[in-house]
């Protein structure tokens, strides 16, 4: 497979992965059973991406694709986060969202994230509330699924949105595990299958994470949010011979240098929601922007 990166936050998400075979580990990382800090961690940086995609798909159908495009700013530790969201590219649709999130759970635990925040877009104010949970694998202490629940309510006359996602998620590069590699063909189409290939271990994530997830999404305007009653359906690896289709799955991707890639499924005829960036696993932050592909 070819290894030629695209870098910068600026890339599009379909180019980066079209030009990129990227190995990817889909399973947790043992080390993580004897780090709960480095842990702790890796959910945050792994989660805010997903947050900031989950606003910014609201926000697109609330003002009809008036907002389209959000720079972001995060600081993680292994216990608390924040999440800065503004709008820095158009200055007739003001945008500033303040979050703080913090995650529970100690050593042989399942661990939960909690999060909410507040804000405005131009003159209407915007509240945010999110649970997310990280199930422990009793024989393992081990963490390889997590269930995503976010609510955003826009305007005084309540327009809410509902993102309800089921993911599998895993860090880390350790002989022995298996990788996965993810790309797409000039056919078209996203899918995750089987490589040989590794991502060398690096300080900070060592070889990178990814977590890929269902998900179901609701919106309507009304006193009370909408209720989505059973989680979507939980992505499955793939067998040896068989690759998983992406085209409407989540998919997050923090490489070992820190660059961020991210997609949301296309929301109607709105377009996909991607996110490119970067972090710095040792200095505690994330940055960059999030935005609407409408060729997606």
């Amino acid at each position: 497979m070819n290894s030629q990166h695209i870098r910068g936050p600026a890339v599009n998400f379909v180019n980066h992965l079209f030009r990129t075979a990227i190995a990817l580990v889909a399973l947790a990382n043992p080390a993580f059973a004897e780090d709960p800090s480095d842990l702790r961690k890796s959910m945050a940086v792994m989660t805010i991406p997903e947050i900031v995609m989950a606003t910014l798909s609201t926000l697109v159908e609330r003002f009809d694709g008036k907002i389209d495009r959000l720079s972001f700013y995060s600081e993680f530790s292994d216990r608390t986060w924040s999440i800065k969201l503004e709008n820095s590219y158009d200055a007739k649709n003001k945008v500033e969202i303040l979050l703080a999130g913090y995650t529970w759970g100690s050593k042989g635990q399942d661990h939960y994230q909690t999060y909410s925040g507040s804000g405005m877009v131009d003159d209407e104010p915007v509240s945010i509330n999110g649970r997310i949970t990280w199930p422990s694998d009793p024989k393992t202490s081990l963490f390889s699924t997590m269930n995503f629940d976010h609510v955003t309510k826009v305007g005084k006359n309540s327009f809410w949105g509902v993102v309800k996602a089921a993911e599998f998620a895993g860090c880390g590069v350790l002989a022995g595990v298996t990788l996965y590699a993810l790309s797409v063909p000039p056919t078209g189409g996203w899918s995750l299958g089987l490589s040989p290939q590794i991502l060398s271990t690096s300080a900070g994530i060592a070889g990178g994470c990814v977590h890929i997830s269902g998900i179901i999404r609701e919106f309507k305007e009304g006193e009370e949010p909408p209720e989505i009653e059973t989680l979507p359906e939980r992505p499955a690896l793939p067998p040896d011979s068989d690759k998983l289709p992406l085209d409407d799955k989540v998919i997050i991707i923090v490489e070992n240098t820190g660059l961020i890639s991210g997609r949301m499924p296309a929301s109607d005829s709105k377009g996909s929601v991607e996110i490119n960036g970067d972090s710095v696993w040792k200095d505690g932050w994330l940055k960059g922007s999030v935005f609407v592909d409408k060729k997606n």
